[in-house]
């Protein structure tokens, strides 16, 4: 026993006295509480420590073989990790009579497991991130290239039938919709570069109508495109604190959806007012709605 390199000690299982312990046991850290160094002084004394206590009472449960690497104690203001074995003798009659007790210190490997798993949930959440902005940026610019893509085929197969001035407001369109995209695409671009991994949440104080105003007047052009009419509903200055980046983008995914599901001739009204503390932003239009069964899955 003296030639194996980690604490190896034999508890009676009925008294609960250490009556063996190695030289590594005499000699080297033992996790049997925080303060316990050695067992040198314990000897045919009861082992009352927690490692002791966690061994004997799963082997007591079970009858069997105990094994854990999950045993942790502070000691020095550093965390240590062990891996113990609590091995059961029993007697001719089936008694527990005691408990062979082996221990090692798997600090270095459990530190490393533990950087190791941190740095996966780490890669994960930057994955995730990564396709939220991805999922985000598709949406928020998907619907103004579907725009310049049918009015600019509106232009290559019908240009001599349009006058000169349907053909400046056309153009008009175009300018003032390239612009409005390449706004969204590099705040969008920008919003990502400055973030490491999550979404970062940057709340401050924002004027609600403000962001209301300019999401219609973003938005002015898909509408119109629709014969729709889009305005924003007199308000009072309302105040918020929150995120600009996430307001904007859900406020600009609502809003393109009204559009998307309002037939031709109707209207979307956009809105805020303050409701017990917050700011509430309503986005209503005349559209064909959403099914009562989908309507379970917002809530």
């Amino acid at each position: 026993m003296d030639s194996i390199n980690h604490p190896f000690y034999v508890v009676n299982a009925k008294s609960g006295k250490i009556e063996f312990a190695n030289k590594a046991g005499q000699t080297t850290h033992v996790p049997i509480d925080a303060q316990c160094f050695t067992l040198k002084e314990k000897i045919n004394k009861p082992c009352n420590g927690d490692a002791c206590e966690c061994s004997l009472k799963n082997i007591f449960k079970t009858k069997g073989h105990y094994k854990t690497d999950e045993f942790k104690i502070i000691r020095n203001g550093q965390t240590e990790y062990h891996e113990l074995h609590g091995f059961p003798i029993f007697s001719s009659k089936g008694d527990l009579e005691k408990v062979i007790e082996y221990s090692r210190d798997i600090t270095v490997r459990k530190t490393a497991e533990l950087a190791l798993e941190k740095s996966e949930k780490e890669l994960r959440k930057a994955i995730a991130a990564k396709d939220k902005y991805f999922s985000i940026l598709a949406h928020d610019v998907k619907n103004p290239f579907n725009f310049l893509i049918g009015i600019s085929d509106l232009l290559q197969n019908d240009l001599d039938g349009i006058s000169k001035e349907d053909l400046i407001d056309i153009l008009g369109k175009i300018h003032t919709t390239s612009t409005q995209t390449h706004r969204i695409f590099e705040n969008l671009l920008s919003w990502a570069q400055t973030q490491t991994g999550d979404i970062a949440f940057n709340p401050k104080k924002l004027n609600v109508k403000d962001l209301v105003d300019e999401n219609v007047e973003n938005s002015q052009v898909f509408a119109e495109n629709k014969n729709l009419v889009i305005e924003a509903l007199p308000q009072n200055g309302v105040y918020a604190f929150a995120d600009e980046n996430m307001v904007k983008s859900v406020l600009r995914n609502l809003t393109m959806n009204a559009i998307k599901f309002t037939p031709s001739g109707g209207k979307i009204l956009i809105g805020v007012k303050q409701k017990n503390g917050m700011a509430q932003i309503q986005v209503t239009d005349t559209g064909i709605g959403i099914e009562k069964s989908n309507l379970k899955i917002l809530k």
